[in-house]
């Protein structure tokens, strides 16, 4: 069994030769039982998000669409300087947004406030 690349080892089932009897079943030093496995828990937001081509169209259309390629994700922020403070949202990697804004920053950043009203990004 694995989960997110961490191969988990389970303890060997049924007789062994030279065992006399069952692994872990009265034997000195033996394993206990483990505990049944619980599914991971699913991430807080989608890794990857599939939409229907009608989401590009009406009024989404008018908008410009975004994915975050950064692997650590993008924090929003109140405007657009990296000196405003954080929203205390992030986009997490290959998050799809639409912009309603566009601005190229004094400091050459572009700046893109998102068309749900979320806060600002930035492209370092």
């Amino acid at each position: 069994v694995q989960t997110l690349g961490i191969a988990m080892m389970m303890p060997p089932q049924g007789p062994y030769p030279g065992m006399g009897g069952m692994y872990g079943q009265g034997m000195p030093g033996a394993m206990p039982p483990m505990p049944p496995m619980q599914p991971p828990a699913p991430p807080a937001q989608p890794l990857t998000m599939i939409a229907p081509s009608s989401a590009f169209s009406g009024e989404a259309g008018r908008y410009a669409w975004y994915r975050v390629a950064f692997a650590g994700g993008v924090d929003l922020r109140h405007g657009p300087s990296v000196e405003a403070p954080r929203t205390g949202e992030m986009l997490c990697q290959n998050a799809t947004f639409a912009a309603a804004e566009e601005l190229l920053g004094a400091d050459g950043r572009i700046y893109l406030r998102l068309a749900d009203g979320r806060g600002w990004a930035f492209d370092d």
